[in-house]
């Protein structure tokens, strides 16, 4: 029988069709690169520091103690209160920010461990899903259950992230017994930052979400995948 999660989101098979469809587009050779546009002037304006994803940006901060490798960055323990807030996102291949989550209900004090990457990696619970640009893991230190309304924050910024253009984040749940699992989807345009694009709303794919698991991943794939828009 399929997780409760899966039985309440009934669009998921045409998102991992579409998800597929991307895939495949992705091996034709499409590139995730930022086009030099309007956008440079404007962040040189700015003073962009360097950047060596996108010189014209200025590279998103680093998370406070987080470490990495060629593969990842990972920021190990998160604080998540109650009322609900905003994580960093580990910098990792010109990603960066943050993303909220809603209120959560839980009996007991939760944390997060966050692991960026810009690629399906080998080696222990790696992304579900090649053909992303973006991977976000997450690890709670115990399964919450998240409310409806998503806090305004700051917003996860990438220099791959193009303006105006539509990208689709995805959720999965691993599940010890059945292996990773889709959960929710939605579809966002990008904005325009000094880091490059931003997405103001990515956490919306935790709200009303009654995660059974403590760990899964949420993944940036690029064009509108899905009906459903993130607010």
């Amino acid at each position: 029988m399929l997780p409760l999660a899966l039985q309440r989101f009934p669009h998921i098979k045409l998102f991992d069709a579409a998800i597929a469809v991307a895939v495949l587009a992705g091996c034709a050779g499409n590139s995730t690169a930022v086009p030099q546009t309007g956008l440079a002037a404007s962040n040189a304006r700015l003073g962009a520091q360097s950047n060596p994803i996108a010189p014209y940006v200025t590279a998103a901060p680093k998370c406070k103690g987080q470490k990495g490798t060629k593969d990842y960055a990972v920021v190990a323990s998160q604080s998540m209160p109650e009322k609900g807030g905003s994580l960093c996102v580990p910098a990792f291949g010109g990603w960066g920010g943050d993303i909220q989550y809603p209120e959560t209900q839980s009996s007991t004090k939760l944390t997060v461990s966050l692991t960026s990457s810009t690629k399906a990696y080998t080696g222990g619970r790696f992304p579900p899903v090649k053909g992303a640009i973006f991977y976000l893991q997450w690890a709670f230190s115990y399964p919450p259950y998240f409310d409806a309304t998503l806090p305004k924050g700051n917003p996860l910024v990438s220099s791959k992230l193009k303006p105006k253009q539509a990208y689709t984040v995805g959720l999965w749940v691993y599940y010890y017994a059945l292996g990773w699992s889709s959960e929710v989807s939605c579809y966002q345009v990008a904005t325009s930052s000094k880091f490059g694009g931003s997405l103001a709303d990515v956490g919306a794919v935790l709200e009303n979400l009654d995660l059974g698991e403590k760990t899964g991943a949420i993944e940036v794939f690029k064009g509108k995948l899905t009906s459903t828009q993130c607010t």
